[in-house]
């Protein structure tokens, strides 16, 4: 059985349809991105609290800026 999670995560500003991860130090969008659970290797125990909706950019903007001060 394959299971699929939704993550979340920082991504590259592109116009490709496939999201690259986003280099550190530089500007890209947090994305709900949908990713096959074997490709998941490690998970944080970082526990952060996120707002409900994540639709709008800007609630997911308001995770990324979390994370970095983490």
């Amino acid at each position: 059985m394959q299971l699929i999670v939704e993550v979340l995560l920082h991504v590259a500003e592109s116009d490709s349809p496939f999201p690259k991860p986003c280099p550190p130090g530089q500007a890209g969008d947090m994305e709900v991105v949908p990713v096959l659970s074997s490709l998941i290797s490690k998970i944080s125990s970082l526990r952060v609290y996120y707002p409900k909706d994540l639709r709008p950019p800007d609630n997911r903007k308001s995770v990324l800026k979390t994370l970095q001060v983490s």
